[in-house]
């Protein structure tokens, strides 16, 4: 049986496809495991730099926190207030409808009876309501002069919450 050159031609090629098809496999499943060995170098690295990092991370803050707490306690009644008073501002917690001594003092992490014992040891002798009160009464007039185009009745609007409370 003879072949003619076309078929032997065609075969040629055909052979000559699957070797190149078989090389260019081969190519890529090692560049596949130079991948896998290199995710599986990178994962290894994160999960060794990373714990460290975050104990770190983790570490400075419980040091500032019980910094930050061991100065707080170490206030006297008037430093406490000025303290107080700039978190409430800062993280604007009279705004809230339901606050309360409660969620106040675990936010700053005070116990009640210290929060009360300021309040009262202040020049004004406030309690808790009061000077939630003051806070926001002060917080509206405040809108009122930075939003000069307010009137008192989207002013009421915006408190309606809180006066149910009071």
């Amino acid at each position: 049986m003879m072949f003619s050159p076309i078929s032997i031609l065609v075969t040629t090629v055909i052979v000559a496809l699957i070797i190149s098809l078989l090389v260019m496999l081969r190519i890529s499943m090692k560049v596949a495991d130079n991948n896998t060995q290199l995710v599986n170098r990178v994962t290894s690295l994160e999960q060794s730099v990373a714990p460290s990092l975050t104990d770190r991370h983790i570490t400075r803050e419980k040091t500032e926190a019980a910094d930050s707490v061991k100065a707080v306690v170490d206030m006297d009644d008037n430093e406490l207030y000025r303290w107080f008073d700039s978190q409430m501002e800062e993280q604007q917690l009279f705004c809230q409808p339901d606050i309360d001594l409660k969620t106040v003092a675990q936010t700053l992490g005070l116990t009640q009876r210290r929060i009360l014992q300021m309040l009262k040891g202040n020049p004004n002798s406030l309690t808790f309501s009061e000077y939630i009160t003051r806070k926001r009464l002060a917080y509206s007039c405040r809108l009122l002069v930075e939003q000069p185009n307010w009137n008192i009745l989207r002013l009421r609007l915006r408190m309606t919450r809180w006066l149910s409370r009071l």
